[in-house]
C-alpha cells in the first residue's frame, strides 16, 4: 500500500512539475510561430509529462533493482537517464535514450537474477518492491498510448494543411510527439514482456510479486 501511494504521489508530482515546464517551452514556441496550433502543443505538454512521470517510475525501480544486484554501470546508465527525464525538455533524443537503456538493463537484471543462485532477504524486499514501482510504471505508460495516437493523427492531418515552412515548423516542435509515436508500442511491449519475464524468474527465487503481476497484466490489454 505505501509504495501505491509513494508512486501516486510520485507521478502526481512528476506530471505537475512537467506540465509546467512544457507548458512555457510551449507558449515560447507559440509566441515566435504561429504555425503550430495551441491544442497540438498542449497535448504534446500533456503526453510528455505522462511519459516523463511513468518512465521515472520505471528508472527507479530498475535503478534499486540493479543497486541490489551490484551493476554499477547499469546505474550510471539509469541516473543519467534519470537527469534527461528530469531537465523539463522531453526532446526525441530522451525518448530514445529512456527505451534503449529500458530494454538493456532490463536484459542485464534478468541475466544477473539468473546466474544469483540464492537472494538475501534484503534483495528479496527491493526487488518486490522494486517491480511493483516498475509494473506501476509500465502501466502508466501503456495508458497515455491512446492520448499519443490521436495526437499523432491530429499532428498528421495538421501537416497536410500546412504550406512548406509550416510544415518545417510543426516538425520540428512536435519532434516528441512524433518520436512518442513511433517508439511507444515497441517499448510498452518490452516492458511488459520483459517485466513479465522478470516475475517469473523472482517468483522462483520466493519474491512476493502479486501486485506486480496484476499490474502489468492490465497493461498488456492496452492495445495502440
Amino acid at each position: 500500500m505505501f509504495i501505491r501511494k509513494a508512486a501516486a504521489l510520485l507521478i502526481a508530482a512528476a506530471i505537475s512539475t512537467s506540465a509546467g515546464a512544457f507548458g512555457l517551452d510551449s507558449l515560447t514556441k507559440i509566441a515566435n510561430s504561429a504555425s503550430t496550433p495551441k491544442v497540438l502543443m498542449d497535448g504534446q505538454a500533456k503526453v510528455a509529462a505522462e511519459f516523463v512521470a511513468s518512465s521515472l517510475l520505471v528508472a527507479d525501480a530498475q535503478k534499486d533493482i540493479a543497486q541490489a544486484l551490484a551493476l554499477k554501470d547499469q546505474v550510471v546508465g539509469l541516473e543519467n537517464v534519470q537527469k534527461s527525464l528530469k531537465s523539463g525538455n522531453l526532446t526525441s533524443g530522451t525518448v530514445d535514450k529512456v527505451t534503449t537503456t529500458s530494454k538493456s538493463v532490463t536484459a542485464d537484471i534478468q541475466k544477473s537474477l539468473k546466474a544469483t543462485k540464492q537472494l538475501t532477504a534484503d534483495q528479496k524486499k527491493t526487488l518486490g518492491e522494486g517491480l511493483l514501482k516498475y509494473s506501476l510504471g509500465a502501466l502508466g505508460t501503456a495508458k497515455m498510448g491512446h492520448d499519443v495516437k490521436k495526437l499523432s493523427q491530429d499532428y498528421q492531418s495538421e501537416l497536410k494543411k500546412a504550406d512548406a515552412a509550416g510544415k518545417a515548423v510543426i516538425t520540428s516542435d512536435l519532434a516528441p510527439t512524433a518520436a512518442l509515436a513511433t517508439g511507444l508500442p515497441g517499448h510498452v511491449s518490452n516492458l511488459v514482456k520483459s517485466g513479465q519475464q522478470l516475475i517469473q524468474i523472482a517468483t522462483k527465487q520466493g519474491v512476493d510479486t502479486s501486485a506486480a503481476k496484476k499490474n502489468l497484466q492490465q497493461a498488456a490489454g492496452f492495445k495502440f
